[in-house]
C-alpha cells in the first residue's frame, strides 16, 4: 500500500530518497555512490534503450565520464510515492542542464528499492523518457566521443 509522511515525520526511505535527488543536484559521483550499497544495481530503462544492468563500479565508470559535459545540472522531483510494506519509492521527476550541444532535458520514473535499514539502495531503476534520451544522448556521446578522440590525438 502506497503512503506518504508528512514532512515532520519522514521515513528512513524518504530521507534517503531526499538525499539521493540532492546528490544528483549537487553533481558529485561521490555524493551520488554514497546513499547506495555495495550490492546496487542502476538499470536505465525502458529495456528497448538496450542499457545493461551496471553494478556500482561501472556505474561510476560510466556516469563519471559523462558528468563533465553537463553543467547546472537540476532534478525536480515531481511526486514521490512510498510503498512501506514493499520498502521502495517511486519518483516522477525531470531534470535540466546545460551542454557544449545545448539545454538538456528529460522526465523520469526513478524507482529506489532499499535495504531492511532503509538508508541504503540496493535497486535504481531509471525510467527515462525514451524519445528525448535517444535523440539527445546520441548526440551527446557521440560529442564525448569526438572529444576523447582529440585528447588520445
Amino acid at each position: 500500500m502506497a503512503s506518504t509522511a508528512s514532512s515532520n515525520q519522514l521515513s528512513q526511505r524518504r530521507k534517503t530518497t531526499l538525499q539521493a535527488i540532492k546528490s544528483f543536484n549537487d553533481w558529485t559521483i561521490e555524493g551520488i555512490l554514497a546513499w547506495r550499497s555495495a550490492k546496487c544495481t542502476h538499470e536505465i530503462l525502458p529495456k528497448s534503450l538496450n542499457q545493461p544492468s551496471m553494478s556500482n563500479t561501472i556505474y561510476k565508470a560510466y556516469f563519471s565520464g559523462i558528468m563533465p559535459f553537463f553543467r547546472d545540472f537540476k532534478l525536480k522531483i515531481n511526486d514521490i510515492i512510498e510503498d512501506e510494506k514493499e520498502n521502495k519509492i517511486a519518483i516522477w521527476a525531470q531534470s535540466t542542464a546545460v551542454t557544449d550541444l545545448g539545454p538538456y532535458a528529460n522526465e523520469y520514473m526513478l524507482v529506489l528499492y532499499f535495504d531492511e535499514s532503509g538508508e541504503k539502495v540496493d535497486r535504481f531503476l531509471e525510467f527515462v523518457d525514451s524519445a528525448s534520451s535517444r535523440e539527445s544522448m546520441v548526440a551527446l556521446m557521440k560529442y564525448i566521443a569526438e572529444k576523447q578522440a582529440e585528447k588520445e590525438a
